[in-house]
């Protein structure tokens, strides 16, 4: 049976956070059963290349998974230049509060997991090669955006930091034309140029054509068809709403 540092990660905090579990509908034993089994069919859903094929018992087993994972990973970032700033673990919380819509026990086992991973001897790679042999590429690009999120706490990204994003880009399989767009759109601000990865001096037919492939990568209808959870769907609309606004706004000033 596969290694799994995700659950590694889990079986350490049973007796630490044993309170907690237990006021969670999701237990430490249950959870860690879940490690087992995910593993016996893991290989049969990838062969199909589509993740969402198997029950609804599966889809939430690959997604519990994939949150111990990213938690991990993103601990494993905070640390990677040598310090967790309070603007990480706070962004990350935002995170688990409006993205995850995480209860207060499910915030305590997150920052367990994340205490743990941090110093865990499992490298940030085990973590990201188990996210990506469990995800599709629309879900690969969700998690890293909320990395990059996250990075840009610091007033600045710190070298080892960027370094870890783009090694963690590469196991992702991103391109980097898709890195340099996350990036520049999670520290555009208010520049609707940046939000589209486009720049001012392209034409509105050229900024168009690149508004439009946005729209259709994230169009909501086709990442439900993929069995994304809904808060990702929600989170999508959102993204694709400012999209709008910034093509609105382009198409303004060039008219």
């Amino acid at each position: 049976m596969m290694s799994s540092p995700a659950k590694d990660i889990l079986v350490e905090l049973q007796d630490s956070l044993g309170d907690v579990f237990k006021e969670n509908e999701k237990g430490a034993d249950s959870l860690l059963k879940q490690f087992d089994d995910i593993q016996k069919y893991r290989d049969d859903v990838l062969n199909d290349s589509d993740i969402n094929k198997g029950s609804n018992q599966k889809k939430a087993m690959i997604q519990d998974t994939l949150m111990v994972a990213f938690i991990s990973l993103v601990a494993k970032m905070a640390k990677s230049d040598g310090r967790v700033i309070k603007e990480e673990v706070e962004s990350f919380d935002q995170i688990l509060i409006n993205d995850f819509k995480y209860s207060v026990a499910e915030r305590k086992i997150a920052a367990g997991i994340f205490n743990k991973a941090k110093n865990s001897s499992h490298g940030f790679q085990e973590f990201a090669k188990q996210i990506a042999q469990l995800s599709d590429h629309e879900m690969l690009l969700i998690l890293y955006e909320k990395l990059i999120k996250i990075s840009c706490a610091n007033s600045t990204i710190p070298v080892k930091m960027e370094k870890f994003l783009l090694e963690v880009g590469n196991i992702f399989r991103l391109s980097q034309d898709e890195y340099d767009k996350i990036k520049n759109r999670n520290k555009a601000g208010k520049d609707p140029y940046k939000i589209l990865g486009v720049t001012r001096e392209m034409s509105l037919k050229e900024i168009s054509r690149a508004y439009k492939k946005l729209l259709m990568k994230n169009h909501p209808d086709r990442l439900i068809s993929k069995g994304l959870p809904d808060d990702f769907i929600k989170e999508v609309e959102e993204k694709v709403a400012e999209f709008n606004v910034a093509y609105d706004e382009i198409e303004k000033e060039k008219s």
